[in-house]
């Protein structure tokens, strides 16, 4: 052995002696089952400590082409392991599928599952056509005896009333999700009363055709709501919800063109409505004036129907810390009253999180106007940390704009115009706090002046730039001239010289054959890895370490931590020979997840 592994070997303690309390903390922050499987035959101790983060979460379903064998076969083997389960996903495809090579198959789940005496999440999935509800019947009444606190049910065909009339015996829940394709839209009636008191978070998957006071009605029966996920309820009824459910905190809501325009002459109708519906409210008197008659057949104790007043009686919204909004449109600027609507939602600071996914039928992209930015930062200003719009559309200025009033931002996904790098560095340098920047960009000609497709509107740094300018109806009706560049571009080139700018500049650059993405073919690569590299490390402070322009990603790897004294000694210019980065092409996010 020679001198120096001998040193080495000296300081370095046994493996067994790694104490046995830190394993869990460590084990606990991997995601992949690969891992914890890896972990399971480094030793008995790790085995000890890794086995129940392989059984925490079984699912079933099919995921490659392999042969499939389902949880319930080892846990009947093993019931010391159920003790280990807490969320279980079931499919009725599974169940159905493999009943020629596996005839017992539910038999044999069901005896499983009901060994999981720790089991508090349970997910039933069925996407057939099949209006058999036997099975989730079956799986409904093993539940009943277990500590479930959350349930998912996602099928196609409708639950039928049988199960209905199960699922509303259940108790205790604090979380319900439930997606039906067909059928009557449940909305929980005759079950909102029973979870009030337990309930804190709902996602309902078909809201459409559901009267808005019925909606009102049962969810103001959820005071402990913090998550809420709607789809296809009316965006007119939204303000109104929101009114009833002081502690929520995460929306996830549409804002749908039917009826939509209307909202703000529909929210207070909607509220009295509610209220004359309900025998336990009444409408409140105006207060008697110490100098007036208090007698009561006194004209002065009339209840005033002032719309001054009556603003005061409605219930303040509560301070959402996340708010996603879905949405479409006929053109790119998208439905007129959206921006305004989506003000209303968030009257108090404290937004941490804004979402947006919209599109439009026209294959375009939704422009956001820059007055909603700044009256947004106006109110968040201080707490947002996550502006994800998608595919929606901003300008440079807006980009720069909104790094330099949002002074928290961490993540930023949007879709820009830019014709160079340099353009985009510069509108996110004052983001000093930017961790994650994801970009669906069109490269356009360069040498046309950044007036075309940029506005500096605004000086940012300046707090009269947020006070001065207040969003009225006519600001977000005609915001045209804040967004969108391809109509500006248009304006200046024609739509065919246009045509030809991108089959000669975009197509080329990106070989992709669209203006949009990573460039990860093409001889004139618009966006390659030494710019990433440049991007991240462009001030000494920068946290940048994710990088997405179109389907390629680029990110730091963990052997970026790993640094000898000699490379440290040896850094002679501005780049960080610490850093490496691994090019993850074409990754498509999970939809599902959205």
């Amino acid at each position: 052995m020679s001198p120096l592994r001998a040193h080495r070997g000296h300081f370095r303690a046994p493996f067994q002696d790694l104490p046995l309390d830190i394993l869990h903390p460590i084990l606990s922050q991997l995601t992949d089952r690969k891992d914890w499987h890896a972990c399971t035959l480094v030793s008995k101790a790790f085995s000890r400590v890794a086995t129940p983060f392989l059984y925490r979460t079984l699912d079933s379903r099919i995921i490659s082409k392999t042969l499939v064998h389902h949880p319930s076969t080892t846990l009947l083997r093993r019931p010391d392991l159920a003790q280990h389960v807490r969320r279980v996903t079931e499919t009725g495809a599974i169940h159905r599928g493999m009943l020629v090579r596996y005839p017992n198959i539910t038999k044999d789940t069901l005896a499983a599952l009901a060994l999981c005496v720790n089991l508090a999440s349970l997910t039933w999935i069925d996407d057939t056509a099949s209006t058999n509800t036997s099975l989730l019947l079956s799986f409904l009444e093993v539940i009943r005896s277990l500590p479930v606190r959350e349930l998912t049910i996602r099928t196609h065909s409708d639950l039928g009333e049988e199960v209905w009339a199960q699922l509303i015996t259940l108790t205790g829940l604090r979380k319900v999700s439930i997606w039906c394709m067909e059928g009557p839209p449940r909305v929980l009636q005759g079950w909102s009363e029973p979870l009030g008191s337990t309930l804190t978070h709902l996602e309902l998957g078909r809201c459409a055709g559901v009267p808005p006071t019925i909606l009102i009605t049962v969810l103001s029966q959820l005071p402990l709501l913090k998550d809420l996920r709607l789809k296809g309820a009316p965006a007119s009824a939204i303000p109104t919800i929101l009114t009833y459910l002081p502690n929520l905190q995460s929306l996830d809501t549409e804002y749908l063109l039917s009826g939509s325009g209307s909202y703000y002459s529909a929210k207070r109708p909607l509220i009295r409505a509610i209220k004359a519906a309900s025998p336990k409210s009444s409408s409140p008197k105006s207060p008697v004036s110490p100098d007036r008659p208090s007698s009561a057949s006194s004209p002065d104790l009339t209840p005033s129907t002032s719309e001054d007043e009556e603003e005061e009686e409605e219930p303040p919204l509560p301070t959402l810390r996340s708010l996603t909004v879905r949405t479409s449109s006929m053109d790119n600027f998208g439905p007129q009253k959206l921006w305004g609507w989506i003000q209303d939602l968030v009257p108090r600071p404290g937004l941490e999180k804004f979402k947006l996914h919209a599109f439009t039928f026209n294959m375009g992209y939704t422009g956001i106007p820059r007055m909603f930015i700044l009256e947004l930062a106006r109110m968040h200003g201080a707490s947002l940390k996550e502006f994800v719009v998608g595919e929606a559309h901003l300008t440079l200025g807006d980009i720069e704009c909104l790094c330099s009033m949002f002074k928290g931002l961490e993540v930023l996904v949007c879709s820009v115009a830019s014709p160079d790098v340099e353009s985009i560095m510069n509108a996110i340098s004052p983001a000093k706090n930017l961790t994650t920047l994801k970009l669906q960009v069109q490269w356009i000609p360069s040498g046309g002046g950044s007036a075309m497709y940029d506005q500096h509107d605004y000086d940012f740094s300046s707090p009269h730039s947020l006070s001065s300018h207040h969003h009225t109806s006519n600001t977000y009706d005609h915001h045209a001239r804040y967004t969108h560049d391809r109509s500006r571009l248009f304006t200046n080139f024609g739509e065919r010289d246009l045509d030809g700018f991108r089959g000669k500049v975009w197509r080329q650059a990106d070989g992709m054959g669209m203006g949009m993405g990573g460039n990860s073919k093409g001889k004139a690569e618009m966006f390659a890895m030494e710019d990433a590299r440049r991007m991240m490390l462009r001030s000494e402070e920068s946290r940048l370490r994710v990088i997405g322009i179109g389907h390629v990603q680029y990110t730091v790897t963990a052997l970026a931590l790993e640094t000898t004294e000699a490379e440290k000694n040896d850094r002679t210019n501005d780049s960080d020979p610490r850093l490496k980065f691994v090019v993850y092409a074409d990754v498509a996010e999970d939809r599902w997840k959205t």
